[in-house]
């Protein structure tokens, strides 16, 4: 049987994706985005693993997937996981009208019998959210793994999401010419 932690508290790729270069130039924050649609689906067809997928789209069309990947309960740390899954998917529902008790009731026999339940408590996707989008270190576009990533959007308010000094906004590649390595770089003398 599968349910929530009664102890937790919820607040704590097209062509046009929010990528890199997109949130570099909205330093991690969008606002007015829309919940478009939650799908609990196959990770990769046949592989029986599946994921909880929240498709967003921001003000100017640019859209963002949040994935939140099936917990293994063979693993040590299962309970951990998912207790950590529930309090993002909890985050993110409550900011679209689900209540926390709604969340922290949420019960099922299987995974994806919990994870449907939870779908089925988002019945309005009608309220605008902001999003806090930072890139993880492979310069994909991830909510932060901690709460705190999403708020409701109020019109002519600015956001209260912020980007920690420790969040990468950022992309960063590794140079592939040691001589644009500057300085660091050997001297063709030596050479």
């Amino acid at each position: 049987m599968f349910s929530v932690n009664q102890e937790v508290s919820f607040e704590g790729r097209t062509s046009n994706i929010i990528d890199a270069p997109r949130v570099e130039a909205n330093k991690g924050i969008f606002m007015n985005c829309s919940l478009k649609k939650v799908i609990w689906e196959e990770s990769k067809e046949g592989s029986g693993n599946y994921v909880l997928n929240f498709y967003f789209e921001d003000s100017e069309g640019n859209t963002f997937k949040h994935t939140e990947w099936q917990p293994d309960p063979a693993r040590d740390d299962f309970e951990k996981k998912f207790n950590n899954m529930n309090l993002r998917v909890g985050h993110i529902l409550t900011k679209f009208g689900v209540s926390e008790a709604a969340c922290k009731s949420n019960k099922g026999a299987t995974l994806q019998e919990f994870m449907q339940n939870y779908i089925s408590l988002l019945t309005d996707y009608s309220q605008k959210v902001n999003l806090k989008i930072t890139l993880n270190d492979k310069n994909y576009s991830v909510f932060t793994p901690y709460l705190g990533f999403i708020e409701k959007y109020e019109e002519g308010k600015t956001s209260n999401l912020r980007v920690g000094n420790k969040e990468k906004i950022k992309s960063t590649k590794a140079d592939s010419n040691p001589a644009d390595l500057g300085s660091s770089a050997i001297p063709e003398s030596i050479l």
